[in-house]
């Protein structure tokens, strides 16, 4: 009887208590967006990946196209999941985003058409076997990462390189745009940049 009450008391405890899951709240960087960037946009937007060397901009294929909202500083995909920073630091959409992400909150708009996030502006691309993923900074320290930009397109419809698979993950490629695939990770799919 003593392990049969013993068990009740436990299992009324934990289902008492939440179970860790993913965030629900807003996490910004400390550093504020500069002064020529807003924290929300009028409409839905897509991304391309812009070489910061070079300025290369990709062109679009026939792709599913990730369409983004911005509302005072969080990302939100057309599946209304939020965009933000994982522990690893890559750019991926989940809803709610993964327990451990770095910042959820803290995207604007700049008037240079980037999309930041805190005071960065600067993404890296990283080589992952076919496709890029999409980091806030060169976590990997490797030869298989470059530095972009990701710029705004207006609307959803338009000439994004930004895609996005069903589960929420962002891809990325010279040649493809830039789509999220299920998981909700950016990616981009490796090409030549035009």
């Amino acid at each position: 009887m003593q392990f049969t009450l013993a068990t009740l008391a436990l299992a009324a405890l934990a289902a008492a208590k939440p179970m860790p899951g993913g965030v629900t709240s807003a996490i910004a960087p400390s550093a504020s967006p500069p002064a020529d960037c807003k924290t929300s946009y009028s409409g839905s937007f897509s991304i391309q990946t812009v070489n910061v060397s070079s300025s290369a901009k990709v062109k679009r294929q026939a792709d599913s196209t990730l369409t983004m909202t911005l509302d005072n500083g969080v990302l939100m995909d057309s599946s209304k999941r939020t965009g933000y920073i994982a522990s690893n630091s890559q750019f991926q959409f989940d809803g709610p985003p993964q327990a451990g992400a770095v910042y959820t909150a803290g995207w604007s708009v700049c008037s240079n058409g980037s999309l930041t996030i805190g005071d960065n502006s600067v993404f890296y691309q990283c080589l992952s076997g076919t496709f890029y993923n999409l980091y806030e900074n060169n976590v990997l320290n490797a030869g298989q990462c470059s530095p972009v930009y990701l710029n705004v397109l207006a609307g959803s419809g338009n000439s994004a390189v930004a895609s996005q698979t069903v589960d929420g993950q962002v891809t990325a490629s010279p040649v493809a745009p830039v789509s999220a695939i299920s998981d909700g990770q950016p990616q981009w799919g490796e090409g030549v940049p035009t």
